[in-house]
């Protein structure tokens, strides 16, 4: 293995040991989610990037939109776009206008309630559409994500 090659394989691994350090941090200040007002706007950014990704990898999108961060739908587009994953906010908007309805509920039982009446093959083809475009991973997230705690150190500083 050539050096440079080398050289970006330790960089990446660096990169998502400290993404998901700071991000097990930033979910214990906010208890995962229920007490986000705990967070400032900066650690939110990274914890509803981070919480999309995962449940996305675990279950797709319909995940994401039936567990409790389902409720953040409405800061999925503008966290993306705050660390310059631009092609993942046009995936995260795709997945919400599948849905068809605007606004979803903020409270997670209203929404997860919602989303079982709209449950159809036609709704389900087009998260299944979104989940296969956010696996290409066109946006390297971990680098993203890396790279905005290196801009915003200040604001992790409390963590």
């Amino acid at each position: 293995m050539r050096f440079f090659d080398r050289w970006k394989k330790r960089r990446a691994a660096q990169n998502d040991d400290m993404v998901i350090k700071v991000y097990h941090a930033v979910c214990e200040k906010c208890d995962d989610g229920a007490f986000m007002e705990k967070l400032n706007a900066v650690e939110r950014v990274l914890y509803i990037t981070q919480k999309l990704e995962t449940e996305v990898n675990g279950g797709g999108f319909s995940q994401f939109f039936y567990n409790t961060a389902g409720r953040f739908w409405d800061r999925l587009v503008p966290a993306f776009m705050e660390i310059g994953a631009v092609r993942t906010a046009n995936i995260c908007a795709s997945a919400l206008s599948a849905l068809g309805v605007h606004p979803l509920p903020t409270v997670s039982e209203e929404c997860a309630a919602l989303l079982d009446r709209l449950e159809n093959e036609e709704v389900e083809a087009a998260l299944d559409e979104c989940d296969k475009a956010f696996y290409e991973y066109e946006d390297d997230l971990t680098a993203r994500n890396a790279a905005y705690i290196r801009k915003h150190k200040r604001f992790f500083d409390r963590l």
